[in-house]
């Protein structure tokens, strides 16, 4: 003889509720995953040939978390630009946009790295949020929680029009040229961003590196004279494709345009930054509370050299020796749907 089931003293979560909610909706529309996709596929949201999110529930924080992140992810990101001035002994804001990958675990974010360079994102996520936003299950899950997503491409405009003004840009409407290689998986979203900051009145064009022109004095891209590259190819591959990329490293050198992010982001880009931020040698840099954030945080990293036999015998790898120094219901809940993307290396 078994005993009935204690119920639970605990209130359901928000992904239990949504999978409720979920399992009677297919039960009437068994054909939601299929048109789910059709609409990602309609909406550009795809990396490659692959829909972005081939999952049929989205990635909840509470008000709590969003906050928690919020503030990390803000402190780490100013600390970036700190090592960055300090590295190279100027100002100047090096990461317009910028985005931190983290695990989420109840009392602390476990960063993986910082892609300080030319993150890809805010396009997808954004309308994938709108996507699941209209979804007959949303409509049920928003009479119990209180539901938000973000405007990111908005935010994402407002960073670079900010970026243009500090670097000296007069233009109320500056044409703006997201500046990739053609084939690149990523393509689907630089035309998302691109009509949405259309609609948003600022011009702006997607151009390959080969398609830019220099003449001495502007750079030009489709018979259009650029004023902000929102740069989406990366450092290594303009280093690695010199020929291909002169038009803009001269327009760069020249001053002549603005360029967000610019080439000095590639400083907190790299995961050294991590090791940077973790050197108890470095600690001058940072305050106390900055401190114990990252020591939460931050996983401690060290850079390492090949060393011969006898000097590896020698040698112990330790923080000092290693790391580099510088000579609703009332329940409110956010929509960030999840990202079917690989955990970097």
């Amino acid at each position: 003889m078994t005993s009935a089931a204690t119920p639970s003293v605990f209130p359901p979560s928000p992904a239990e509720e949504w999978h409720a909610i979920l399992k009677a909706t297919l039960l009437r529309v068994p054909a939601l995953p299929e048109e789910l996709f059709k609409r990602m596929r309609e909406a550009r949201l795809t990396f490659g040939d692959r829909v972005h999110c081939p999952f049929l529930r989205p990635f909840f924080l509470s008000s709590e978390d969003e906050e928690r992140v919020r503030t990390v992810a803000e402190t780490i990101a100013d600390l970036g630009e700190r090592i960055t001035s300090a590295a190279l002994d100027e100002f100047g804001r090096a990461c317009t946009a910028s985005r931190l990958d983290a695990f989420l675990l109840p009392d602390s974010l476990k960063f993986a790295e910082y892609n300080g360079e030319s993150p890809a994102g805010a396009g997808y996520a954004e309308a994938l949020a709108e996507i699941f936003r209209e979804l007959p299950v949303m409509d049920r899950f928003a009479q119990m929680y209180e539901v938000h997503s973000y405007p990111l491409s908005a935010k994402l405009l407002d960073a670079l029009m900010m970026s243009y003004l500090d670097w000296g840009g007069s233009s109320k409407k500056p044409q703006i040229a997201i500046v990739d290689w053609e084939d690149v998986p990523t393509v689907s979203e630089f035309e998302i961003l691109q009509k949405r900051f259309e609609r948003m009145g600022i011009p702006t064009l997607i151009a390959d590196p080969r398609e830019l022109e220099w003449d001495g004095k502007s750079l030009t891209a489709q018979d259009k004279k650029i004023d902000l590259v929102y740069r989406r190819v990366l450092i290594n591959d303009i280093v690695a494709k010199p020929a291909e990329c002169s038009a803009l490293v001269k327009a760069y050198s020249a001053n002549a345009v603005c360029v967000a992010n610019n080439f000095r982001c590639k400083i907190p880009h790299v995961k050294a930054f991590f090791a940077v931020l973790t050197g108890e040698q470095n600690g001058a840099l940072f305050s106390h509370g900055e401190r114990e954030l990252i020591r939460k945080h931050i996983p401690w990293i060290f850079l390492g050299r090949a060393l011969s036999r006898t000097s590896r015998q020698r040698t112990t790898a330790s923080p000092s020796n290693c790391s580099p120094s510088f000579v609703k219901s009332a329940k409110t809940w956010s929509l960030s749907p999840a990202m079917n993307m690989a955990a970097p290396a």
